[in-house]
């Protein structure tokens, strides 16, 4: 058999395909926004420390799940949806998500991920709709986060499970909700507020699981959820999941409406080492709730207690 001799030009010239085939700029897991001096041409660069993007949707495409945008100036940004394992830090800095005309400032529905948010304020200015959304996450982490001028401030309602976790932040002025623990799946949801401030609303914090069958168990400690026009603190279950909230050196009062108020036989408020005063009731148990105190409690002027069973030890 003739062989053929192929020129050497012929090889180089079929190699250079291949070279040209991967991926123009990989994903970083760490990359840079500034919404008044940056440029979103910068994504052809993954939004460097040097060269950061404007906006936070464009930097959101040069990110690897899990990563981290951090906010480099002081910022105003557009409503976002976030679908993987994102975080955004804002040090030293001031980043504000911009919720007014009745949108939503942040919408999480990151399926199992992680998210993150730290030094994040979301603001709808008097006019917001939901502050923060939650349809699905696996943990979201809130750190030094404020949440104001909203419809409903925080709307956690994961459709399975999940894990809330704000720390140090403030959660106000919002026309119906301040936060909404509201699941919406058959696994059960998490949810704890630690060293933080609820105030100034409509409602304080409302744990309804009436919407899904796997409950809530809601944790708040070391916080103060003062100056609502109705509760400070909800829990409604009046079905078959169990809605369970504990508190623990929580300061709760100036409520128009009731301080404590457990809706529905699997609906139980238990209180530790904590104080509710100026509210009209301090405790209100309905329709099979229950209201349970440890004995260590302040509870001092209202204009009535209402009814709450005094236990000790596990329940």
């Amino acid at each position: 058999m003739k062989k053929i001799a192929l020129p050497l030009a012929m090889f180089a010239t079929l190699a250079v395909p291949t070279l040209l085939a991967g991926p123009a700029n990989a994903l970083v897991p760490v990359a840079y926004v500034d919404s008044a001096a940056g440029n979103d041409a910068n994504t052809a660069t993954n939004c460097q420390r040097t060269a950061p993007c404007q906006t936070m949707t464009a930097t959101m495409t040069v990110v690897s799940s899990p990563g981290t945008i951090v906010v480099v100036a002081d910022s105003v940004f557009a409503p976002v949806t976030i679908t993987t394992g994102l975080t955004i830090s804002c040090p030293g800095v001031g980043c504000i998500f911009n919720s007014s005309g009745g949108a939503t400032g942040i919408t999480v529905d990151a399926g199992t991920n992680t998210v993150g948010l730290n030094g994040v304020s979301i603001s709808g200015f008097g006019s917001g709709g939901i502050g923060l959304s939650v349809i699905a996450v696996g943990k979201i982490e809130l750190r030094n986060t404020s949440v104001s001028g909203n419809s409903i401030g925080i709307n956690f309602a994961p459709s399975a499970g999940g894990q809330l976790y704000l720390l140090d932040s403030e959660v106000r002025y919002s026309s119906t909700q301040n936060i909404l623990v509201a699941p919406t799946g058959a696994t059960l949801a998490g949810a704890v507020f630690t060293g933080s401030r609820i105030h100034h609303g409509n409602n304080g914090i409302k744990a309804d699981v009436t919407g899904g069958s796997g409950g809530a168990s809601v944790m708040v400690q070391n916080s103060v959820i003062s100056f609502h026009n109705n509760n400070g603190i909800s829990a409604i279950a009046n079905g078959g999941a169990r809605v369970n909230v504990f508190l623990d050196r929580v300061d709760i009062s100036h409520s128009s409406g009731n301080g404590v108020q457990a809706y529905g036989s699997n609906s139980f408020v238990i209180l530790n080492n904590s104080a509710i005063s100026f509210t009209a009731q301090a405790f209100t148990p309905v329709s099979g709730g229950v209201t349970q105190s440890y004995g260590n409690n302040a509870v001092r002027n209202n204009t009535a207690i209402g009814t709450i069973t005094v236990t000790f030890g596990l329940l």
